[in-house]
């Protein structure tokens, strides 16, 4: 059986030690999704 946490933070660092996916808002819409290692490792937006 699979599970889901939605967990809201703005360390980015504490993110990346317990997701695998991450999804960062901003200004409440969707600017970036991915596994964590694209979002970390090429930021796109500066909420990134």
């Amino acid at each position: 059986m699979e599970s889901a946490i939605l967990f809201i933070t703005h360390d980015i660092s504490l993110a990346y030690a317990i997701s695998t996916r991450i999804v960062v808002l901003y200004a409440g819409r969707i600017v970036k999704d991915g596994d964590v290692e694209s979002i970390t490792r090429e930021p796109m937006h500066p909420a990134s």
